[in-house]
């Protein structure tokens, strides 16, 4: 008998580590699959890249119907960007631009902010955020936490914006 519940638990945890083993590779295929075409995105003039970025992340999708809609994920691809241009010339430039597999463009103006005791990412205090733009900014905030932060966003007081596209 005991010799049959150690073959269960070493089957389970085998195949729990499968299956994360899978999830981490859909999840790596689905993120270089729209990482190859947001490459080949044009960026304003005058703005220059601080960080390429792509995560995993789950999101509510906000519905006032009933709870019946559970969390889902979704693909963000994008970059961290710098700029010293107006930022209504940054917003016309993505404005209605789409990827070559349709999925529009979205930016959003970000700023660091710092206190005695860490640095973190937020969005300008004059943009208006939705709970969207919130899963994002905590996504990426899991993500600068867990490999650390950028050398560039340590410094000054440069502006910046997340360029990104999701993908379901």
């Amino acid at each position: 008998m005991k010799r049959w519940s150690e073959w269960a638990f070493w089957g389970l945890v085998g195949a729990y580590l499968l299956y994360l083993a899978g999830a981490l590779v859909f999840t790596e295929y689905s993120l270089g699959k729209y990482e190859k075409i947001f490459n080949r995105l044009e960026h304003p003039q005058w703005t220059s890249l601080v960080d390429k970025v792509s995560l995993q992340y789950r999101y509510y999708p906000a519905t006032y119907v009933d709870d019946s809609i559970h969390f889902t994920s979704a693909s963000l691809v994008g970059e961290l960007r710098t700029y010293n241009i107006d930022w209504d010339e940054i917003k016309d430039f993505y404005n209605n631009r789409r990827l070559e597999n349709g999925n529009p463009i979205a930016v959003m103006p970000i700023e660091v902010r710092k206190n005695d005791e860490r640095t973190w990412l937020s969005a300008t205090a004059w943009f208006r955020i939705s709970p969207g733009h919130h899963d994002i900014l905590e996504g990426i905030r899991e993500q600068y936490d867990f490999w650390g932060w950028p050398e560039s966003l340590n410094g000054g007081t440069q502006k910046l914006y997340l360029v990104y596209v999701l993908g379901q």
